[in-house]
């Protein structure tokens, strides 16, 4: 068996054995572990142990043979001064560990109006950009940063497989109200603290004691389940919250009081 370090083995002849035991045990001599062979008794033991053992039984004259077995270390020992072949090997290490982990391409689905020169420039601005780390990418805020800064987005969804990133994209409609059918979502006007909820349609964004800044997601019109996948919805609801107004009244300095002299 294979370990790091190197270790001993001794080989003590069965007739011998009873007496080589008892002496080990009368010194308190102690070994990593033995196995009994047709021929042999097999001690397994580190140098100070080998030592030991050895200096004692071959005092009485015993019959031994000592074997030592190379471990996987010492095989690496004439490579010790090769630091080019180690610095290689962790390079290499690290090159796999972080490929798998990065974005190398960026496909965009869904847009006719807005070129991809503009979404990937849009999404690189939020944090989406070839060679992102994909485990630092917060979906929900890269979401909402593209939609509150896009001009021609309405709705999008990235979906990560492997090393690519495909952007599901739904651009504005303009010159009308979006209608029932359409997928859209429900954004604060104002900055203001939430005091009730109430969602008829879509993905609740936040829940009664946020407080939310102008143009903010309330009511998302994205449903992603694992057992019916990427739903799209009219995202309807009401959201009361409490806001900050400036009332400006002028008071004149003059006045006029009438005074009734009877």
């Amino acid at each position: 068996m294979k370990t790091i370090l190197n270790y001993f083995e001794i080989k003590i002849p069965n007739e011998e054995k009873n007496r080589a035991l008892s002496l080990i045990l009368e010194k308190q001599l102690t070994y990593k572990s033995s196995k009994f062979t047709k021929d042999f008794l097999v001690l397994t033991l580190n140098k100070r142990q080998k030592n030991r053992i050895f200096s004692v039984l071959s005092k009485r004259n015993f019959n031994v043979e000592i074997r030592e077995i190379q471990g996987y270390f010492s095989q690496l020992l004439p490579l010790k001064c090769r630091w080019g072949l180690y610095i290689g090997a962790l390079l290499m290490m690290l090159t796999l560990f972080f490929s798998q982990r990065v974005i190398w391409r960026i496909d965009i689905v869904g847009n006719t109006n807005a070129s991809d020169a503009e979404i990937r420039s849009e999404l690189e601005s939020a944090g989406l950009h070839l060679g992102t780390f994909i485990p630092s990418i917060d979906y929900d805020v890269l979401h909402n940063k593209v939609l509150l800064e896009s001009n021609a987005l309405a709705w999008l969804s990235v979906n990560i497989q492997g090393n690519v990133a495909t952007v599901l994209v739904k651009e504005k409609q303009k010159g009308s109200a979006p209608l029932q059918s359409t997928y859209t979502n429900v954004v604060a006007k104002c900055d203001g603290y939430i005091e009730s909820v109430f969602i008829k349609n879509g993905k609740k964004m936040i829940k009664i004691g946020d407080v939310v800044k102008k143009g903010d997601i309330l009511i998302s019109g994205i449903i992603d389940s694992q057992s019916q996948g990427v739903k799209y919805e009219h995202a309807s609801g009401e959201i009361k919250a409490y806001v900050n107004k400036e009332i400006n009244i002028k008071i004149p300095l003059n006045s006029t009081v009438k005074v009734y002299t009877g």
